[in-house]
C-alpha cells in the first residue's frame, strides 16, 4: 500500500509518501452438502472463520509554513478555558519545591482537566506569561515558522465466526459474529521558531492512544432469481466498542541565549474507559449475471454516523457530559451513502474485474472531510484447486488535519490524501 498526502498550510504546499506492507486477510470455510433434500429445504451448510484487517492507520505526513499566530495562543486559550471550566488559579501553574511539589506531581492532579494540562505546560516552558491581574498572555508575539510532523499507527482488526446455508440452490442466507480490535496511536511533532522573541522555539510532543474491544452481529440473505438476476440485502449491528485512551505530552523551549527548557511530566495520562456504539449499516445489491461469462454488479449501503453514541460511567455528572458529546456527535456528523459499481468478465481460466466506488463524506461540514472516490482492477487465474488473484486499487479523498481544538489557535492543513494499494490473494480448494 503506498499513500500521498498533498499538504496546504498558511498557503505552503507540501507532499509526503508512506509505503507499508501486511497480511490483511486470513480464513477457512467449510462447506457441508447434503443429499436427498427435498424442494426447498436445506442444499449446502457452511462454517467459516476469517481475521480482517478493516483499517491500518499506519500513515506519516508532514507541512509547515509562515504564521501570524503562536503556539503561545494556544496556551492562553487553554488557560482561559481551565479558568471557565475548572477554576483553575493563576497559582496552580506554579511548582513549589520546597513543599514537596513536582512538575510530574502538578500535572497529575490536572488528570481530568486536560486545558489545565495545556495551561502547566505553557507556563513552564515560558511560552505562557501571567500578568498583574490574573490574566493570561502569549510570552510569543510576531511571526513564527511552524513545522509539523504527523505519525499515526495502528490497526482496527475484525474477527469473523460465519454461519450460511443454501436453500433449494436459490436463496442463501448468512449470519456473522463479529469480534473488534482497534489499537490507535496519533504522534503530533510540532516546531515553531521565531528570531524576534526571548522564546526563539517551541517543540510540543503529543501522543494520543486508543485501545479496546467490541462486538457486532450480521446477517443477510441473496436470492436468485432466474439465471440471470440476483438481489441481496444484509444488515449490520451497531458495533459495540469498550475504549480507553491515554496521553503522553511534553514542551520544550529554547531561549535567545540558547538555554533549553524541557517541561517533561513523564506521566502518562490513562481516562476512564468508556464505550462507543457505531451505527448500524444497511445494505442492498444486485447483479446480472451472463452464465459463464461474467457478471455485473451494484451495491448500496447506509450508515447515519449522527447515532454514534458515547456513553461514560452512571453518575449524574458523566450522563451529562455524555449528553453533551452526544450532542456534538448528532450537529457533527451525517449519513454515509456508499455506491458500489463491478464487473468481473470470464475467460476459460482467467477471469478481469474492475469496479467503482463512492462513499460521501461523514461529516455535515465537508471541509473536515469530502467524499470518498475510488476504482479498482483485478485479474485472476484458475488451476482448479488453487486460484490466484491480483488487484489494484485508488482511493482519495481530502480531509482537514486540525492542529489544536482551541479558537485562538487555529491553524489547520488542507490535506489530499491519495491511496494505492497492490494486492495478491491466494485460494485453495480442498
Amino acid at each position: 500500500s503506498n499513500n500521498d498526502y498533498t499538504t496546504d498550510y498558511l498557503g505552503n504546499s507540501s507532499v509526503s509518501e508512506f509505503e507499508n506492507l501486511r497480511l490483511n486477510q486470513l480464513g477457512a470455510i467449510m462447506v457441508l452438502k447434503t443429499a436427498g433434500v427435498k424442494k426447498g429445504g436445506i442444499t449446502k451448510f457452511s462454517l467459516g472463520i476469517a481475521y480482517n484487517r478493516e483499517n491500518d492507520f499506519r500513515e506519516e505526513y508532514s507541512f509547515g509554513g509562515n504564521a501570524t499566530n503562536t503556539i503561545g495562543d494556544y496556551f492562553v486559550g487553554q488557560a482561559n478555558a481551565a479558568t471557565s471550566n475548572f477554576g483553575l488559579e493563576p497559582n496552580e501553574l506554579s511548582v513549589d519545591a520546597t513543599s514537596g511539589e513536582s512538575l510530574s506531581s502538578v500535572y497529575s492532579s490536572f488528570a481530568n482537566e486536560f486545558a489545565s494540562q495545556q495551561a502547566l505546560l505553557g507556563f513552564q516552558g515560558d511560552a505562557l506569561g501571567i500578568l498583574d491581574d490574573g490574566s493570561y498572555q502569549s510570552n510569543i508575539t510576531g511571526g513564527t515558522s511552524q513545522q509539523v510532523n504527523i505519525i499515526n499507527r495502528g490497526n482496527s482488526d475484525k474477527t469473523t465466526l460465519n454461519m450460511s446455508m443454501e436453500l433449494d440452490k436459490s436463496i442463501y442466507l448468512g449470519a456473522n459474529l463479529n469480534i473488534h480490535s482497534l489499537d490507535y496511536e496519533k504522534n503530533l511533532f510540532y516546531t515553531e521558531t521565531n528570531t524576534s522573541n526571548d522564546v526563539r522555539q517551541v517543540n510540543y510532543d503529543s501522543s494520543i492512544s486508543t485501545v479496546g474491544q467490541g462486538l457486532s452481529f450480521g446477517f443477510g440473505a441473496i436470492a436468485k432469481l432466474g439465471n440471470q438476476l440476483r438481489l441481496g440485502a444484509s444488515y449490520n449491528s451497531p458495533r459495540y466498542l469498550f475504549l480507553e485512551d491515554e496521553l503522553i505530552q511534553s514542551v520544550q523551549t529554547v531561549n535567545a541565549d540558547g538555554a533549553v527548557q524541557s517541561v517533561i511530566p513523564n506521566i502518562s495520562t490513562i481516562y476512564p474507559q468508556y464505550r462507543i456504539n457505531m451505527p448500524s449499516i444497511v445494505t442492498g445489491s444486485a447483479a446480472l449475471v451472463f452464465g459463464k461469462k461474467g457478471l455485473i454488479s451494484a451495491q448500496y449501503s447506509r450508515q447515519d454516523f449522527s447515532n454514534i453514541t458515547y456513553d461514560y460511567g452512571d453518575f449524574a455528572e458523566d450522563i451529562a457530559a455524555s449528553n453533551a458529546v452526544n450532542a456534538d456527535i448528532e450537529s457533527t456528523f451525517d449519513i454515509v451513502n456508499t455506491l458500489k459499481i463491478g464487473a468481473e468478465l470470464k475467460s476459460k481460466r482467467w477471469t478481469l474485474r474492475g469496479g467503482f466506488s463512492n462513499a460521501s463524506s461523514p461529516y455535515k461540514d465537508t471541509s473536515i472531510q469530502g467524499e470518498t472516490k475510488g476504482y479498482s482492477l483485478g485479474a485472476g487465474y484458475d488451476w482448479g484447486k488453487w486460484k490466484l488473484d491480483f488487484a489494484y486499487g485508488r482511493t482519495e479523498t481530502d480531509f482537514n488535519e486540525a492542529l489544536f481544538e482551541n479558537e485562538t489557535f487555529s491553524n489547520s492543513a488542507a490535506v489530499n490524501k491519495l491511496n494505492q494499494s497492490f494486492t495478491s490473494t491466494l485460494s485453495v480448494n480442498f
